[in-house]
């Protein structure tokens, strides 16, 4: 990463982001958490748990708090994989809950063994689990939608889009979204039968992938990236806008989180994005833990007129930061770049990848036809 980037971060954040350690569990891990905070203003944290981050069998636990500040244990097992006869599973991670019109909707990495004679935690793929409530405090799981190595995901939109991160599709992995609308109606209609554990115990169910897919964003030079891929859920803010997260992972290894703004009409554009680092892991809870210099968001609240981020640090522990929301926005605003800079890089982007996607059957070829051209 750019030495400038801290520098402009330190500047523009040094004294206006606030962090806070939410949650350090003694006999485990917790972090990479997603969050709900309901109307009346109850906050519903849906925290990624292990046994130790080296053992890696991870599942969702629910935490609820009053204050955003001081959380109790309501459920030790909220989403955990089911038994299947074929399948080994290693668990559930990185909860995004998304709230689409009467549903909450939690998208979550399951990880399942490539090996199922010998498994071994090194040799596993993502696939986006689905799990779906009708509150906060409900979630029964339904399936995997059917792309492997994909993760970081969430739904935006009334259609709804899925936002996502497939890891090979094209390199470095980028930001992707597309047309859910078909799996989103599988999902509601395994739902009853989910309630009352009548699904099959085969094997999961395949959840039919999002069609048309496009790039979203793709990494900016600038970052140095590994890897990028969707933050939080995105957040509401009125006029079809969102507040959109990013986490990236640079080079050196670190894990970093920045911002913009999503508009959702006919499709998600992201109108502004700033470039600069919004959270960089520099406390001693984000340096210090089973892996250092991360700070991974996953839920984003708005409460008071503030912004607040939560996020594993070191995949450890849960901490969260707040910023004024309109001063967030002025600073987009004011330094973001825009979308006509972020459809150059994807257009740049997608001509580096163009051998790797061309064969892409779930990528929209008219769109991948029209930038090639």
């Amino acid at each position: 990463m750019d030495p400038k980037l801290v520098e402009m971060h330190r500047k523009l954040f040094g004294n206006r982001l606030q962090k806070r350690l939410i949650l350090d569990e003694r006999g485990g891990v917790v972090f990479n958490p997603g969050i709900y905070r309901s109307e009346d203003g109850k906050y519903y944290l849906y925290a990624r748990t292990s046994t130790h981050h080296v053992n890696y069998t991870s599942w969702i636990r629910l935490y609820e708090s009053e204050d955003g500040i001081n959380f109790r244990k309501t459920r030790e097992f909220f989403l955990y994989p089911p038994y299947t006869i074929e399948e080994y599973i290693y668990g559930f991670e990185d909860d995004r809950c998304s709230k689409i019109n009467e549903w909450w909707v939690h998208t979550h990495s399951t990880l399942l063994a490539n090996d199922t004679e010998s498994p071994s935690r090194k040799n596993f793929t993502d696939y986006i689990g689905v799990s779906l409530g009708k509150k906060a405090d409900e979630a029964y799981f339904v399936g995997i939608v059917d792309i492997p190595d994909d993760k970081n995901s969430a739904l935006v939109g009334d259609r709804p889009w899925l936002i996502h991160r497939p890891v090979t599709w094209s390199k470095p992995p980028c930001i992707w979204y597309g047309d859910f609308s078909e799996g989103f109606k599988q999902a509601q209609a395994l739902y009853p039968k989910a309630k009352e554990n009548e699904l099959p115990y085969e094997r999961l169910i395949r959840i039919t992938p999002p069609k048309n897919n496009r790039i979203l964003l793709a990494p900016l030079d600038e970052w140095g990236v590994y890897k990028i891929g969707l933050g939080a859920q995105p957040i509401y803010i009125g006029n079809s806008r969102y507040l959109f997260t990013v986490h990236v992972r640079s080079i050196p290894y670190q894990y970093w989180v920045t911002a913009g703004i999503l508009k959702v009409k006919d499709e998600p554009k992201i109108e502004k994005l700033l470039p600069i680092p919004l959270c960089i892991p520099d406390t001693p809870w984000e340096i210090i833990g089973d892996v250092p210099k991360v700070c991974f968001i996953c839920g984003v609240t708005l409460a008071d007129g503030k912004v607040e981020g939560w996020y594993g640090a070191a995949d450890t522990r849960i901490m969260k930061f707040e910023i004024d929301l309109d001063y967030l926005l002025s600073v987009i605003e004011e330094y973001g770049i825009t979308e006509e800079r972020i459809n150059e890089n994807i257009e740049k982007y997608v001509k580096e990848n163009r051998d790797k996607l061309i064969n892409n059957e779930l990528i929209d070829q008219e769109w991948l036809h029209t930038i090639l051209q």
